[in-house]
């Protein structure tokens, strides 16, 4: 295969050396010092998986000199998306696929509108690498893995003759066809790992050494479940959580919270984006919660007035509003009626759309746009984040003005998000769970509302 390193930095530069080392015609895009030192004295990587030395390196930092490869290994910073794609442009022929290789959950969505859908992959690492020093790649550990799919799930043969060629080069990847859940579950893994070491101002090896701290597969065992937003699952992954009699549970929703306290009432719950705990029965109050629960509420039901308010801003005309909202759980029962109390005020009339599955969304919406003036409000639920992009196309589809709760929703090019830092909610959480796994009592833990919101 012939495939480019965009760009060749600790993590792109690692898998790059690895397949150029396998025979296949690999090209790294650099700049300054690095791609320097690449061209004088070849691209050396360190690691217990095996030194690697190759002398005789294509590097460039022109995008333009290599032409159209099979397989873009897409591994700049989230932040340089944008830019690097358009140079990525000169790389890109009929039967291309990039591969992104970044953290986060929405570097497809960035990436997509500008080198297309069908070249555009989703992809997640699980590997620790640093450059040493310039033309140094330095893997630490033994874990060096890739998965990669379509966001969609559907199958892709030419991906998939890519992705069997680099298991022939003995690369650890793996093709998905739930490629999304895939990148959640990293982001939850960093969620934890990236706040502590950027408050400590330590890498991730420090802080796992440090008797205090707590390391999976030493002190630490995590189990986890999913459950896509399905409330049978949802009950019996509860219960098989709490047969496991672990020393605290983290519940990230209303949807999670209720079935986790129903099966148990003295195993600690630690909760992040639940609307109104108290109002839902999950606690006493904010400041003293009670029982076994706390965490971190994500808002209260008055956010739904900011929502009908956001979304008279940039549609004036529209008077009326369909409310996406998820009737199995407390929030989305009380979400409608809040916002359904300020609606007059508004001068917008609201009628409510259920979600089960998929196509009874796409039934009510079609339904609500056969009128004019319609707008859409997305409140917050597993299920508006597991249908996050049938929700958006929609929306596209019938020309409705829409507004949700969660920036996700706008990565995946919806419109407007207005609602508090989620990513901070999960940071937050891992103290708790710290504090608790320390001693600490879930009721001494307050209940902590949001500071900051974001348009």
């Amino acid at each position: 295969m012939r495939i480019a390193v965009m760009a060749a930095g600790a993590v792109g530069g690692y898998f790059g050396a690895r397949l150029a080392a396998a025979g296949h015609d690999v090209t790294f895009i650099a700049r300054g010092a690095h791609r320097d030192a690449i061209r004088r004295d070849g691209l050396k990587i360190e690691s217990a998986l095996g030194d690697l030395h190759l002398k005789d390196v294509n590097v460039t930092d022109d995008p333009k000199q290599v032409g159209p490869v099979d397989v873009v290994l897409f591994a700049v910073k989230l932040w340089d998306t944008e830019t690097a794609g358009e140079q990525t442009h000169a790389l890109v022929g009929s039967n291309t696929r990039v591969i992104t290789l970044q953290n986060g959950v929405d570097s497809v969505e960035r990436l997509a509108p500008i080198l297309g859908d069908d070249a555009t992959i989703g992809g997640a690492t699980y590997v620790v690498t640093t450059i040493a020093r310039p033309g140094v790649i330095r893997h630490t550990g033994t874990i060096a893995k890739v998965h990669c799919g379509r966001l969609d799930g559907r199958p892709d043969a030419v991906l998939a003759g890519y992705v069997e060629q680099m298991k022939a080069a003995s690369i650890d990847i793996t093709l998905t066809d739930h490629m999304r859940v895939d990148l959640w579950k990293k982001f939850v893994l960093l969620s934890g790992t990236s706040g502590i070491t950027a408050s400590t101002r330590q890498p991730l090896g420090v802080i796992r050494d440090d008797a205090d701290s707590w390391t999976v597969g030493q002190n630490t065992l995590i189990d986890y479940r999913w459950s896509g937003g399905n409330m049978d699952d949802t009950r019996k992954y509860a219960t098989e959580l709490v047969a496991l009699a672990p020393d605290v549970l983290f519940a990230p929703g209303s949807s999670a919270v209720g079935p986790l306290r129903q099966a148990t009432r003295t195993v600690p719950i630690v909760f992040v984006l639940v609307v109104d705990p108290v109002g839902s029965g999950f606690i006493s109050s904010l400041a003293h919660p009670g029982g076994n629960i706390t965490g971190f509420t994500s808002y209260d039901y008055g956010i739904g007035a900011k929502w009908l308010e956001v979304l008279k801003e940039i549609a004036p005309s529209v008077t009326r509003a369909a409310i996406i909202r998820d009737p199995a759980i407390a929030t989305g029962l009380g979400m409608w009626a809040a916002i359904q109390s300020v609606s007059p005020s508004a001068a917008i009339e609201v009628s409510p759309v259920n979600m089960t599955d998929a196509g009874e969304i796409e039934r009510a919406v079609a339904a609500f746009a056969r009128s004019p003036n319609g707008g859409l409000i997305v409140t917050g639920s597993a299920l508006t984040i597991l249908h996050r992009d049938l929700i958006v196309a929609l929306a596209a589809r019938h020309k409705l003005p829409a507004v949700y709760w969660d920036r996700t929703f706008v990565a995946g090019r919806g419109l407007v998000s207005y609602g508090p830092d989620t990513v901070d909610q999960y940071r937050q959480a891992a103290g708790y769970v710290d504090r608790i796994l320390k001693g600490e009592k879930p009721a001494d833990l307050p209940v902590q509302a949001p500071t900051r919101y974001e348009l």
